[in-house]
């Protein structure tokens, strides 16, 4: 068992791609577990919001946690599948992919 830390280690690509994704104009809520951050998509032609979990990784620690492994397994077979995102141009890639297609 561990315990919270109080100020959790972030990764390095982290503030860039909140940033990226703010930009678009979604809400970014930065979580200690399961995931990094917790992405609304904005509301658009009154469609509603759709939430994703991303898990920001920089390029030289790509590799998930046990505990995160385990996650995103579970999370994929609930098909709420967790994205991992390691720089601003792949928050565009999975905004244009992922997002526009809610709001189109």
């Amino acid at each position: 068992m561990s315990l919270k830390r109080n100020n959790p280690k972030r990764d390095s690509t982290e503030p860039q791609i909140v940033k990226a994704f703010r930009d678009l104009g979604c809400r970014v809520w930065r979580l200690d577990q399961p995931a990094d951050l917790l992405i609304a998509t904005p509301r658009q032609r009154d469609c509603r919001s759709s939430f994703f979990l991303v898990e920001c990784k920089s390029a030289a620690k790509a590799s998930l946690t046990p505990v995160q492994q385990i996650f995103h397994e579970d999370a994929y077979v609930q098909e709420w599948p967790v994205y991992i995102l390691h720089s601003e141009a792949q928050v565009l890639e999975f905004y244009n992919l992922h997002c526009k297609r809610y709001h189109a």
